[in-house]
């Protein structure tokens, strides 16, 4: 049995994997033990991971954190406080669905399986799921194309509309997001298209660095620092749903004089490392306060310590970078 020390000397990644074993309340008791664990716990990723494994509850109201939102459906014993199935509207089906939309708008709108058009509860099948043997149906939320309203065939609430009054802010706001981005021709919907689009593109960036440092020789590899706690609000805006991180604080990696802090600490404490590429497009989208940070700006013996963590850090992500490259083929 470890004690407590034994534990805190774990790394953050094994805390958050034994974190992620854990049912709500024993997260709250161990986060109670110390500092440590308390800063581990208060990882908002972790509940957006649990909400999903716990509830299948994948999405939340921009003004609530992902702690707030597991908190809230664990309290909710009846179960009947959100619809889960609303996790299924991805944005890349929610993007095809507008297409779709779109065309039954400007054509005559008519039923797949008999073709009759003007039909009064004429539906846009948001998503197929699963088979529900219980339900004996495997159709999830559907658009009521004469109300513009979502339902569920799945949960309680397809006796309802969705994101009514009176109902859960998240799935109201997840059916405003719905909404908008199926009836696009207005500001906000072409807003919110183009807010999906810039997710899902550096989202795609951010893991495309794995493939240039599977494919780059180490001592090829350049890399800048970044403000970690900057970096772990674009983590939160491009797989969070959170706000535009804003620009880049990499003031805080440098004296006043413009020299880099030779006592930076790594692995997301102070600084996080991207590709000389990434980062060229992030100064570019979201500008920088303070400069860039570069290796060539480490010189000299105050920074021998620093030079040799990043070195052992650009190593590990390049080992694991390879591993995931050959796992894929």
């Amino acid at each position: 049995m470890y004690n407590k020390s034994q534990l805190e000397s774990l790394s953050q990644e094994v805390l958050l994997m034994i974190a992620r074993q854990l049912d709500y309340l024993s997260l709250i008791r161990l986060g109670a033990t110390s500092r440590r664990f308390h800063t581990v716990l208060n990882d908002d990723m972790l509940f957006k991971e649990l909400l999903v494994l716990d509830y299948g509850v994948s999405y939340k109201s921009p003004d609530e954190t992902w702690k707030e939102q597991y908190q809230q459906k664990w309290s909710d014993t009846s179960g009947r406080r959100i619809c889960p199935h609303l996790s299924s509207v991805t944005d890349d089906i929610l993007l095809e669905k507008a297409d779709t939309f779109k065309s039954a708008q400007e054509s005559s709108a008519s039923c797949s399986k008999c073709s009759m058009s003007q039909f009064p509860n004429l539906m846009l099948v948001m998503e197929k799921m699963e088979k529900d043997v219980s339900q004996g149906s495997n159709l999830g939320i559907y658009l009521d194309m004469s109300t513009l309203r979502l339902r569920c065939f799945l949960c309680r609430m397809r006796r309802t509309p969705l994101g009514g009054f009176g109902s859960d802010r998240s799935e109201q706001y997840k059916c405003e997001l719905i909404l908008e981005v199926l009836i696009a021709g207005t500001d906000a919907g072409k807003e919110k298209v183009d807010l999906i689009l810039k997710r899902k593109k550096e989202r795609e960036m951010y893991v495309g660095q794995q493939d240039e440092l599977a494919s780059t020789a180490l001592k090829q590899v350049k890399c800048n620092l970044v403000d970690a706690q900057w970096m772990g609000r674009f983590h939160l805006f491009i797989y969070g749903g959170y706000p535009s991180p804003g620009r880049i604080t990499n003031r805080t990696l440098t004296r006043r004089n413009g020299t880099v802090i030779p006592d930076l600490k790594l692995y997301g404490e102070d600084v996080a490392l991207v590709t000389e590429t990434f980062w060229n497009h992030l100064a570019q989208e979201y500008g920088v306060e303070g400069r860039a940070v570069t290796e060539d700006d480490l010189q000299g013996k105050e920074y021998a310590a620093l030079r040799q963590k990043i070195n052992l850090m650009k190593r590990k992500m390049c080992n694991q970078a390879k591993r995931e490259t050959a796992d894929k083929s």
